[in-house]
């Protein structure tokens, strides 16, 4: 038998660290909320990645096809 880890609580209810209580906000006193993340594309990875692959097959196909 294992114990749960998981909360029962909504994801709304769970506190941000940092954040203050919504109840102890005085006037002028901002909440503290989550940062948006936006997701960043990098094409160029996959074309690096390509290259670096076809020079890595020709480094390694060089020595191996001197014998034959």
């Amino acid at each position: 038998m294992s114990a749960s880890v998981a909360s029962d609580a909504p994801v709304s209810d769970v506190p941000i660290p940092g954040a203050h209580p919504p109840d102890a906000t005085a006037p002028g006193r901002a909440v503290a909320t989550a940062p948006t993340v936006a997701k960043a594309w990098h094409p160029w990875r996959w074309v690096v990645s390509a290259i670096a692959l076809v020079l890595l097959a020709q480094f390694i196909h060089g020595p191996v096809g001197v014998r034959a």
